[in-house]
């Protein structure tokens, strides 16, 4: 989609697996990826060795309040940088330093989920092949019909994680 990625996470595995299921084309950076550690300082020098950062989106589940990856992300970002937060963490108080955000005159925006014209670009990125889903991304894909939807919860019970998925068909 022409953005340059650096992806985060406490697993090592996670984005190794992460970083195979996306391909490389002529001209395109493959994805980077930083292990988090929660040390604050190597965190971020690890996310600006990619060069300057120009927006974050943290989709963070609630299981990551109190974590310090949101913190390095934003003092990783260059002025006028964005930060756009659209997870479930529980924190009480911003986790980021607020004179960070005024000095380098940083954009936060935070939403719970999508606009529905969101929805309707996402699919439209799909419908014009730009945006590849499913098996034809390389992701397992378990597919139940309605009447074993029994069987598709254990399936996806058992089948967690990135490219794994789990449908009920027609």
């Amino acid at each position: 989609m022409g953005a340059n990625v650096v992806a985060t996470s406490r697993s090592a595995s996670k984005l190794a697996a992460l970083k195979a299921s996306i391909p490389t084309s002529p001209g395109r950076r493959p994805i980077e990826t930083v292990v988090m550690t929660d040390d604050v300082e190597k965190d971020t020098a690890a996310l600006c060795a990619f060069g300057p950062v120009d927006a974050v989106i943290d989709m963070s589940p609630p299981a990551a309040t109190g974590s310090q990856h949101t913190r390095c992300a934003v003092l990783a970002l260059r002025a006028y940088g964005r930060v756009s937060l659209m997870g479930g963490r529980a924190d009480e108080s911003l986790p980021f330093p607020w004179p960070t955000v005024l000095s380098n005159n940083l954009t936060i925006k935070g939403q719970f989920m999508y606009e529905r014209n969101d929805v309707k670009e996402l699919i439209s990125l799909v419908e014009s092949g730009l945006l590849k889903i499913g098996k034809e991304a390389g992701h397992e894909v378990g597919e139940f019909p309605l009447e074993r939807w029994e069987d598709a919860v254990g399936f996806a019970a058992k089948n967690v994680g990135h490219g794994k998925m789990t449908c009920i068909v027609p």
